[in-house]
């Protein structure tokens, strides 16, 4: 064996070894656009949560359901950041269904059931008074969702308008 060819072979397997760690890493991991694809979606299901707990603050004030987010979002008083999808700039699906029922919908990227981390390690969220129910909008499929929602009636000890 010639002098210097065990540092080619040396050399030649360390880079051998980086590439199979930077394509397993993409693998398990997915490309940069699924991971900014889950994010946008991380996005979503966090205003949909804003915009549940907003709606319910609404509906406990004022005995009723807002007609649109819009009017919601330019009411003040009411803790929504956003009501547009922070991608495609559309305005979230809203729909009363009913006197205490509604509907939220988004149109999601991906399928959470289908990436080994995503969805599980999100913090459930926490409704902010004791005893109401929790939607995870965190957990959900590709396309077009909606979450049929029931208005939480407001304890009174426990204030909603900020």
């Amino acid at each position: 064996m010639p002098k210097g060819l065990g540092f080619k072979i040396f050399v030649f397997g360390i880079c051998v070894a980086v590439l199979v760690s930077v394509a397993g890493g993409l693998i398990l991991s997915g490309s940069p656009k699924q991971e900014r694809s889950r994010q946008f979606d991380d996005g979503r299901s966090a205003n949909l949560q804003e915009i549940r707990f907003a709606i319910d603050a609404y509906f406990n004030v004022e005995g009723k359901f807002p007609d649109t987010l819009n009017a919601l979002a330019s009411k003040g008083g009411y803790p929504v950041n956003s009501i547009t999808d922070q991608k495609t700039g559309e305005v979230y699906e809203y729909k009363k269904t009913g006197a205490e029922n509604y509907e939220l919908c988004a149109i999601f990227e991906t399928d959470s059931s289908k990436n080994s981390s995503y969805g599980k390690d999100m913090a459930r969220p926490v409704y902010p008074y004791p005893g109401s129910p929790a939607t995870n909008f965190f957990e959900h499929g590709a396309g077009r969702q909606c979450f049929v929602l029931t208005a939480v009636k407001q304890p009174s000890a426990f204030p909603v308008k900020y």
